[in-house]
């Protein structure tokens, strides 16, 4: 049971090879780029909004959430493993905790989503 967990936690399901003319590797690989730049440039935007408020250093928990996001899609772009699908979890449900926390704190009256 533990070898099944084990194997199943280092599992690596797509891998990502360059010269490789699979129409789905290729698309996979590099919406998965975009998508990471994408994250960034958000992380970018309230990294920006956080300098000129300076409201809290949640704010820069959040930018940097984002940034991890990206990073954690450029991983992607080359391997996709379990390890990986659980810490893009985490690092989604951290950004939908502190969204929750900031709307709380500075928007009051505004609906969460």
């Amino acid at each position: 049971m533990a070898d099944t967990i084990f194997n199943l936690l280092n599992r690596v399901w797509w891998r990502w090879t360059p010269g490789s003319h699979d129409g789905f590797s290729m698309t996979y690989h590099w919406f998965n780029l975009l998508e990471g730049t994408v994250w960034l440039v958000v992380a970018g935007f309230i990294a920006r909004r956080a300098i000129r408020f300076s409201r809290h250093w949640m704010e820069w928990l959040y930018a940097s959430s984002f940034a991890l996001f990206g990073i954690s899609d450029w991983v992607e772009a080359w391997q996709q493993s379990t390890v990986l699908i659980l810490a893009k979890a985490l690092i989604l449900l951290w950004i939908v905790l502190l969204r929750q926390r900031s709307m709380c704190v500075w928007y009051p009256g505004s609906r969460v989503y």
